[in-house]
């Protein structure tokens, strides 16, 4: 056997002469950070993707942090290779880096420089039978078949020659439970095995006699004087300030030649045997032994050295097998000295880069040198190239099986033994890791929350922007059964910025109905809901950025008596504006009509994209508000009033500000106003049927998410059953990855059934017409105060009283004629309180001077205590 077994005797003497080197194998050191970039790059980049990825791992020469004490079985350590975050950057050369600040500051990556980096390759399943039912023999062949191509390609360009870390390569087959943070992996440290076995040709020595330790015990010369160890650190070190500067690589190198030289000198006037000698040590890349003919490498006095993780005295660890293997069968060599170092490697410093690479100086006397030489020692070995019975070996094409190399494999004239995966208890078996203990409870939530999320990704839906999501800022206003509702749909989105607004307190009604709520917010008095709301958020996910905001909204036809209400309410305006200024959505979901006024006309002003939802009995509305036209310049005469006599339509711009589609208010022909006067106890509060609230929520929420994946966003056209010129119907459309965008969705329980109308901008419309819209942004509060004290304050500015009047002369003349024919005799019309009854656009009646009668019924809309429905809810 060429390697060492798990439990190690006690090593008093070195190996004799004609033994086999026995190496010491690798063991794995994943860090947790590894496994957790693996997983996050499963879930947002690699999807199904089993394709081998390429990462790097690091190891280095352990020097013992207590020299003079002996190793034994129980102590000695293992020869680590980690691997951490920074293996699966692809950002690895820092040559730019280095050239442009040539002399400043050292670049915190080559900072740490004092670890060999070596290439492998992570193959990830998607799932743990695929990982078991894997072929991991064939899988380590051929990674064998990689190695051997890499050692007999031909030429001074050869890849290993470019980069000697290919002889060290690792593999890791696995998979990552992303679930349950689990991770079942197995490492694999590929080595050709070497046929016959290599052979000591002499006892190690020791490179210096200051180690400490004295090799595990055993006694005997140094093979370099602490003078040779000087020249030996300082040419090292040279080395790898010339490597760096040509290739940009700061790691430390993992195989090296060193060509020796003894210079002997004489003076004239001594006689023979006083002449002097002195030895010189030249360090440098393995590609200039490459560049000798065969009588310069006769010739030569040189020795192969290599950083030797191996922590067991004298037996050299397992980076050399495929090292040994190269010097054997591609320069054919019969013996070879080996320098295994495991000294300090010191890190460059700042100096090094702006000067030039030199060998003669150094900060260490030869002393501190040689004791800086740690354990290493040098081995001399008899190599002889593979030999084996002919035999036709089993060859795999690169694009069929994961490899290091695109190249195609180089095929070998018998059969290759490559043995190398990591032992587990003294099995040849996988290991597994559990995270979730280690993971910071609200950082594991908040990758638990974006997993169902990002799997849509993998098959389903990749045009989802979970990004986007997550930073869009929702404005609720209303937090009852509704805000509940839609608040834990935007969780289950990913949004992480949520802010609700509410004036009431949790009643003892409340929590059967309204998700964020339970008993013991309704004790003493009940808390307010906007913050409880805000709190059971947070409880639900500790990653959401919430707020609550106890306001009440100022309405038409509630008017403010005091100057104290009159201040407050401007306050409350000034801060609802704030709020809708910093959002970018808002969900309207108050119970009352004239509660949807002000936020309707704010986000008209700012522009922003707004969701209403209302309720009946068993009917539900959920309808998304037109944005404002880019291009309106609206012209005004009279009391506010457009133009509008002859041509409906003065200007193009008008036009098309007229032909987006409509808010909330488009559908009516009066001003919203009190609608919980004169009402009874079953038409103030919510009557409605349990599962319609979180229906209609669910469909606000995912009308939302759709529209931020629309190009255009709020001014999308929409998708529905009316209006030809509004929106297209029911297109397959690259720009609506999650479907169709209808402007309204208008839902009858009763029947089970949902229809989608379209309704277009109403000139006269009291919460979104432009002159509406003007007048906030000159008056600001000023205008809600006067709208909400006074009565038809709306109707003139909109035009609408002026329609109204126009209507009422035409219906007067009307009756005059009839008059005229029957005899002044008109039967069958009923006034009531003295009002004209005239057609609304819905076929009923309606009595100037009275408030509007509800189309159905007067029933709940919203979450607490509704007074009036949508008249837009007949159809």
């Amino acid at each position: 056997m060429a390697s060492l077994p798990s439990k190690l005797p006690r090593q008093q003497q070195p190996p004799f002469p004609g033994t086999v080197v026995m190496f010491q194998p690798f063991s794995s050191s994943a860090q947790a950070s590894f496994w957790q970039e693996l997983a996050k790059l499963k879930v947002d980049v690699l999807g199904l993707d089993q394709t081998p990825l390429p990462i790097t791992g690091t190891y280095a020469a352990l020097v013992a942090s207590s020299p003079a004490r002996t190793p034994t079985p129980a102590t000695t350590l293992p020869a680590r290779l980690t691997v951490g975050i920074e293996s699966l950057s692809t950002s690895s050369s820092a040559a730019a880096a280095v050239r442009a600040d040539a002399g400043g500051p050292l670049p915190p990556q080559l900072s740490l420089a004092k670890e060999c980096r070596v290439p492998g390759i992570v193959q990830n399943f998607n799932t743990d039978e695929a990982f078991r039912a894997f072929n991991k023999k064939d899988w380590l062949d051929r990674l064998g078949q990689d190695i051997w191509g890499d050692i007999t390609e031909e030429g001074v360009e050869a890849a290993v020659l470019k980069d000697l870390g290919r002889l060290a390569r690792f593999a890791i087959l696995c998979f990552a439970d992303i679930k349950r943070n689990s991770f079942v992996y197995w490492f694999a440290f590929p080595v050709v095995v070497s046929n016959p076995p290599f052979r000591h040709l002499s006892p190690p020595i020791l490179l210096s006699g200051n180690s400490g330790s004295g090799g595990g015990g055993w006694k005997g010369n140094a093979f370099f004087s602490d003078a040779e160890c000087l020249l030996l650190h300082n040419g090292f070190q040279a080395f790898r300030q010339r490597r760096l500067l040509e290739t940009g690589d700061p790691s430390c190198p993992p195989f090296f030649c060193i060509f020796r030289s003894l210079t002997v000198s004489a003076s004239p006037a001594r006689a023979q045997d006083e002449a002097s000698s002195s030895l010189s040590l030249e360090i440098c890349s393995c590609d200039a032994f490459e560049k000798l003919d065969e009588d310069q490498r006769t010739r030569q006095d040189v020795m192969f050295g290599f950083i030797d993780p191996g922590t067991v005295p004298l037996a050299p660890g397992w980076p050399l097998r495929n090292f040994l293997l190269l010097l054997a069968n591609r320069w054919r060599l019969k013996e070879a000295t080996v320098l295994c170092y495991r000294g300090r490697v010191t890190s460059l410093a700042p100096a090094d880069f702006a000067t030039a690479p030199s060998s003669s100086s150094s900060s260490l006397s030869s002393a501190e040198a040689a004791r800086a030489m740690g354990e290493s020692f040098v081995l001399r070995t008899a190599l002889q190239p593979l030999s084996s019975p002919s035999s036709s070996s089993t060859t795999t094409s690169p694009s069929s099986s994961p490899s290091f190399s695109s190249s195609a494999i180089h095929s070998s004239p018998f059969s290759l033994v490559t043995k190398g995966w990591e032992v587990n208890k003294g099995k040849y078996m996988p290991r597994r890791i559990d995270l979730s203990s280690m993971m910071d409870p609200i950082r594991l939530a908040e990758q638990s929350v974006d997993l169902n999320l990002k799997l849509m990704r993998w098959r389903l839906l990749p045009a989802l922007d979970i990004p986007l999501l997550a930073q869009t800022k929702c404005l609720l206003i209303g937090a009852g059964t509704l805000g509940c509702s839609v608040a834990r749909g935007l969780l289950g989105w990913g949004v992480r910025d949520i802010t609700l607004i509410d004036n009431g307190k949790v009643a003892l009604s409340n929590p059967v109905r309204q998700s964020l709520f339970e008993y013991a917010d309704c004790l003493d008095g009940g808390k307010p809901k906007a913050t409880a709301a805000a709190a059971a958020l947070k409880r639900i996910f500790p990653g959401v950025l919430v707020e609550g905001h106890v306001m009440t909204i100022p309405m038409p036809g509630h008017p403010l008596v005091s100057e104290a209400d009159q201040a407050n309410a401007r306050k409350d305006i000034e801060k609802l504006d704030g709020l809708v200024q910093e959002c970018d959505v808002v969900f309207l979901l108050t119970d009352t009509r004239e509660s949807r006024w002000l936020p309707t006309v704010l986000a008209a002003v700012h522009d922003k994209m707004l969701l209403n939802v209302a309720l009946g009995f068993d009917t539900f509305m959920v309808m998304r508000h037109g944005a404002q036209s880019l291009f309106h310049s609206p012209v005004s005469s009279g009391k506010g009033r457009t133009s509008n006599s002859g041509s409906s339509r003065s200007s193009i711009s008008s036009k098309v500000d007229l032909d987006r589609i409509g808010c909330y208010f488009c559908n009516d022909v009066v001003a919203p106003e009190d609608s919980t006067k004169d009402r009874t106890l079953d038409q103030q509060c919510t009557v409605t049927r349990p599962g319609l609230a979180p229906l209609a929520s669910a469909l606000a929420v995912e009308l939302m998410v759709a529209l931020l994946h629309h190009p255009l966003r709020l001014r999308a056209p929409a998708d529905g059953e009316q209006g030809e010129e509004l929106g297209r119907r029911f297109e397959d459309d690259p720009d609506r990855p999650l479907g169709i965008l209808p402007q309204q969705i208008r839902g009858f329980l009763a029947h089970f059934t949902m229809i989608l109308p379209v309704t277009r901008a109403f000139e006269h419309c009291t919460g979104c017409a432009s002159v509406v819209v003007e007048a906030y942004r000159k008056e600001g509060a000023e205008l809600v105060v006067r709208v909400c004290n006074g009565q038809g304050v709306l109707e003139e500015m909109t035009g609408l009283a002026q329609m109204r009047r126009e209507a009422d002369a035409m219906d007067m003349l009307w009756l005059d004629e009839e008059e005229e024919e029957v005899g002044g005799a008109v039967e069958g019309v009923e006034w009531g309180l003295g009002g004209i009854a005239i057609d609304d656009e819905f076929g009923g009646k309606e009595k100037e001077g009275c408030k509007k009668e509800d189309v159905d019924g007067g029933k709940g809309d919203g979450n607490g205590n509704e007074a009036v429905v949508d008249p837009a809810m007949v159809v």
